[in-house]
């Protein structure tokens, strides 16, 4: 997984997520979050970042097209 991957679950949430902490620099970045915001996720076995609010879903968006 050497680009961004985003997923979806049943509450609506999306999670972008990288392999390295690194790659989600730039996102938090465009967010205006800041990048204490990434934590890992052993489900996932990656790092994501967790995006709830409609700006955050539609950056997810542009970012993985």
């Amino acid at each position: 997984m050497n680009a961004l991957a985003v997923f979806n679950d049943t509450r609506g949430n999306v999670y972008v997520s990288a392999e390295e902490r690194q790659k989600l620099y730039r996102l938090c970045d465009r967010l205006g979050r800041g990048r204490n915001t990434i934590r890992w996720s052993y489900d996932l076995r990656s790092y994501v970042i967790v995006l709830q609010t409609k700006q955050g879903k539609e950056v997810a968006r542009a970012f993985s097209k």
